[in-house]
């Protein structure tokens, strides 16, 4: 498994550097306190879908996480059915 994409592992490069700066800021204490509300409906909307369909959370999960994700890097992303795309 490469594991470049993960900025932990990535070399001290011109793109790690605009990655760090990039989660640094989206992720400062003042930042996230604007994310809460996000946060816990999407939260919520993990637990339902889990409660629905237990044998699903790993597929709910990674949504979650992406989502939450992309959102902090100020990405619309559409969301999508995690049960027919991840698989």
């Amino acid at each position: 498994m490469k594991w470049d994409w993960s900025l932990g592992f990535s070399n001290y490069t011109e793109s790690f550097r605009q990655a760090r700066k990039l989660v640094d800021r989206s992720l400062r204490p003042a930042t996230i306190v604007t994310y809460r509300p996000l946060l816990q409906t999407k939260a919520h909307v993990l637990l339902t879908q889990v409660l629905e369909n237990p044998d699903e959370l790993g597929a709910y999960f990674h949504q979650f996480v992406a989502f939450l994700w992309l959102r902090t890097v100020s990405l619309n992303i559409i969301t999508i059915n995690p049960v027919s795309q991840v698989r």
